[in-house]
């Protein structure tokens, strides 16, 4: 269960450490979209439309640190049936398309777990480690809604 490998990870001193960056950077994801990294966390921005998705800064931290540890384990498994193990399978499978610059793979990941939203995840992970994770955002022209 993919679950119990958060559980170890977080068990075995993941500490909530703020990332903060100097400046912005930008990565191209695919043509008109792109990736900014700044104090807050990731931005996806849809230059064609001003869209942008925020991925607080939580999520990359916690993500990218359970790769390096456990990454390999929990994509062998492939995608499971439960919400919150399709949820962290996701995440892990999003930064690791970040990484290695998977823009198309990168979107559709990002859209699966837009469609199944983070409200599971984030249940289960406040009531596991006592932690309260932002939702995502998307901002429009619009309006803002919580994912």
């Amino acid at each position: 269960m993919i679950k119990k490998l958060v559980t170890e990870f977080m068990v075995l001193g993941y500490n909530n450490r703020k990332k903060r960056m100097e400046g912005l950077e930008d990565i191209l994801i695919s043509e008109y979209i792109l990736g900014r990294l700044t104090e807050s966390g990731m931005q996806i921005i849809w230059l064609a439309s001003g869209n942008k998705l925020k991925i607080p800064w939580e999520y990359i931290d916690i993500f990218s640190s359970l790769n390096t540890l456990s990454g390999e384990q929990i994509m062998y498994r492939g995608l499971p049936e439960d919400s919150v193990d399709k949820q962290i399978y996701w995440f892990v499978l999003l930064i690791n398309q970040f990484n290695w610059g998977k823009g198309k793979n990168f979107l559709d990941t990002l859209s699966n777990i837009c469609e199944q939203g983070t409200s599971d995840f984030r249940k289960w992970f406040e009531e596991e480690f006592n932690q309260k994770l932002r939702p995502l955002e998307m901002v429009t022209a619009d309006k803002t809604m919580l994912i």
